[in-house]
């Protein structure tokens, strides 16, 4: 059997989520759910080093998934209508399907980027999951998000920050995304103590999130882990993308449990 891809929809909260799982010519019992940032999605010129790291996987035999959280790339809603606690039931929902179409799975590892990582934070210590990637994930969203809500129903973002990828619609957060921030943070705090095993990867000089975040991140872990810091200035790690690749792939072939 050769690697294939095979296109998949599910519903969490009644709306449509589009996604991808890749089968490897000989998988294993062993895969891995990817989480993609606010404003990007699963699209491989959205987040190349996702992708890269998904194509090194699937050739290691491990069965991925791949989707778009609701309000990025295929899946139903638009860019404003995110909060993060919609993109966490999108990935608990994920992890359901998962299992449920690929019942042989006895290891479901997980791995995310920038609120990607927030996401998995969030649903650390699911029993379903064995080991976790953060890659350039701020440990509080709380305040770095308050410098543009002042108490409006909706704040665009044009001009303040940059998107990363295609944005769906507007480019802008309802009053719902920033009111939950405080206890989004508290979760994460509290599911990072949960996870067993965890690679933080993060550049020496991110140009959106500071080292000090990512070590914050890793001092909050409470099993076994381990930090990863590459050269470079960009929060797309280009600088690093091999040794971040072979990185990732190692530490999910070398977690036992």
């Amino acid at each position: 059997m050769k690697e294939t891809t095979n296109l998949i929809t599910f519903l969490s909260q009644g709306k449509k989520i589009v996604g991808e799982i890749d089968l490897p010519e000989n998988p294993t019992d062993r895969a891995v759910i990817f989480a993609h940032g606010l404003s990007n999605s699963k699209a491989p010129a959205d987040i190349p080093l996702l992708y890269a790291i998904n194509t090194a996987l699937v050739a290691a035999g491990y069965i991925t998934m791949r989707f778009d959280f609701y309000g990025s790339g295929g899946s139903d809603g638009e860019f404003s209508d995110k909060t993060i606690s919609t993109m966490k039931q999108n990935f608990l929902d994920a992890i359901t399907f998962l299992k449920n179409e690929h019942s042989e799975l006895r290891w479901v590892g997980v791995c995310g980027k920038s609120i990607g990582g927030n996401i998995l934070g969030l649903v650390g210590g699911d029993p379903r999951l064995s080991a976790y990637v953060l890659m350039t994930m701020r440990y509080s969203l709380a305040p770095f998000f308050a410098q543009f809500w002042k108490g409006e129903d909706e704040v665009a973002l044009n001009g303040k920050v940059p998107p990363t990828g295609a944005v769906k619609g507007h480019f802008a957060l309802r009053k719902d995304f920033f009111s939950e921030l405080p206890q989004i943070d508290a979760g994460v705090a509290s599911g990072l103590s949960k996870i067993p095993q965890a690679l933080v990867i993060m550049n020496e000089g991110d140009e959106k999130i500071s080292l000090e975040s990512a070590t914050e991140v890793y001092r909050h872990l409470g099993g076994t882990k381990e930090l990863l810091t590459v050269p470079g200035h960009d929060h797309e790690l280009q600088a690093a993308t091999d040794s971040i690749i072979a990185a990732v792939v190692k530490f999910f072939n070398q977690s036992t449990t």
